[in-house]
């Protein structure tokens, strides 16, 4: 913190101010003290009852969280090494969820990795291994993928799929990948038009500026993350494509790179809060969006 105490209660003793000029420059004053002075904001919400401060002063706790969590993403987005996906959902969760307990989420998954990896051992095969996972995570511990469109961006959250054991085919997938990298397991995900699905590859892929056509043979086969973890292949894209008239694209073969399937998060939550009219939540979703560059780095 920046400022001494007496100088912050100044301050939010002035937010109240009708004079643009002068509220502006306390905003930016306070921004500018950071996470720090979060704590000291909210008490003074606490102690308010005119409506005008209470909301100057949610808007100000905003936008010092969002700036922390802007800096957190460019950190993630500029990592030169194998990006961890759930980092990045993690701090799209706080986004929307500001007080979320990060701990206990990643001890969830830790714990569902254990289930998992108690049951895998080193001669399965590549088919063995997803039906060993398939069996703990959705027979087991009740996992249930969901074919219905949600409105609800806390539907594409990873708490909210955690605290459910329901999911739609985005998150469901996004939290089956992850799980199944931690366990060594080269699952990404697959962008099948009007289905998001996952792809088991020869091994985990470091070179993405690989051929489309390189990139489509690294694939074995395909998992239905919503439909109880089961394989099909690529012949069964080329039915599907076939059934709803659509030309055959390699990149409907291809795996994703986490970066990638991130893009596709971020632009589904884009898409429902612009149709829910939230302007302002939209456009930093965007903004974190705009972070995201064509070097995918895993």
């Amino acid at each position: 913190m920046t400022l001494p105490m007496s100088e912050i209660e100044a301050l939010i003793k002035l937010l109240d101010d009708s004079d643009q000029a002068i509220y502006s420059k306390v905003t930016k004053e306070l921004i500018n003290c950071g996470p720090p002075v979060i704590p000291i904001l909210e008490h003074a919400w606490e102690g308010s009852f005119e409506p005008l401060l209470q909301k100057r002063l949610e808007l100000i706790i905003h936008d010092i969280r969002f700036k922390g969590l802007k800096l957190e993403f460019s950190d993630w987005c500029n990592q030169n090494q194998q990006k961890e996906l759930l980092d990045a959902w993690l701090i799209i969760n706080r986004y929307f969820y500001p007080e979320i307990n990060l701990d206990a989420i990643r001890e969830k998954i830790n714990q569902i990795r254990r289930d998992i990896w108690i049951e895998l051992n080193n001669n399965l095969s590549p088919v063995e291994e997803i039906h060993v996972f398939n069996q703990v995570f959705y027979k087991l511990l009740g996992f249930k993928g969901l074919t219905t469109q949600s409105a609800n961006p806390s539907n594409y959250l990873i708490n909210t799929l955690l605290d459910t054991r329901q999911g739609l085919p985005l998150p469901m997938g996004m939290l089956y990948l992850i799980i199944a990298q931690q366990l060594n397991l080269p699952v990404y995900g697959a962008d099948i038009p009007g289905h998001f699905a996952l792809a088991y590859t020869q091994n985990f892929i470091s070179d993405w500026k690989k051929s489309e056509t390189s990139l489509r043979t690294e694939v074995i086969f395909f998992i239905n993350p919503v439909n109880t973890g089961i394989i099909f292949t690529k012949f069964e894209i080329d039915e599907y494509l076939q059934k709803i008239n659509l030309e055959k694209e390699n990149r409907f073969f291809e795996p994703l790179a986490n970066i990638q399937t991130l893009q596709l998060l971020l632009a589904k939550l884009l898409s429902l809060l612009k149709d829910q009219h939230k302007e302002n939540e939209a456009s930093e979703i965007a903004e974190l969006k705009s972070l995201l560059t064509e070097d995918k780095h895993g």
